[in-house]
């Protein structure tokens, strides 16, 4: 038998902020469904991710997630996860990628307990200085 990962990523979504309504709705502003365009030069690359997670045992284990422009790490962050039931949970975290200078890929991945690491999301990010 396979043995499942403690927590897998259902789907990531990459926007400018998640905020949560007076009636405990969630917001996703500034989703980005395609290609991230930018015409400030230097952009900071400063996201938000909503990741809807499927949680396959119980307990508290390390959530990390790296952040990636063109291969290059830029940021790495997580803490301890607590499950306490198994299923979907919802979760947000900062997606911080410093200055961002020319066009490429924005990469975030996510490594739960001893895992290999997982791509949740792969994004191209274009800027153009151009009137």
């Amino acid at each position: 038998m396979t043995k499942l990962p403690v927590v897998e990523a259902n789907y990531c979504i990459l926007c400018d902020d998640v905020r949560e309504e007076n009636n405990g709705k969630g917001l996703f502003v500034g989703v980005y469904t395609g290609t991230v365009e930018s015409r400030q030069d230097p952009f900071e690359g400063r996201f938000a991710c909503a990741i809807q997670l499927q949680v396959n045992a119980l307990g508290s284990f390390p959530l990390v997630f790296t952040t990636y422009f063109n291969g290059e790490e830029r940021d790495t962050f997580g803490g301890d996860f607590h499950a306490e039931e198994t299923g979907t949970s919802f979760i947000t975290i900062p997606a911080e990628f410093g200055i961002l200078a020319g066009s490429g890929a924005l990469t975030i991945t996510m490594t739960a307990g001893e895992s290999e690491p997982v791509t949740l999301l792969s994004k191209e990010f274009n800027q153009r200085l151009d009137n």
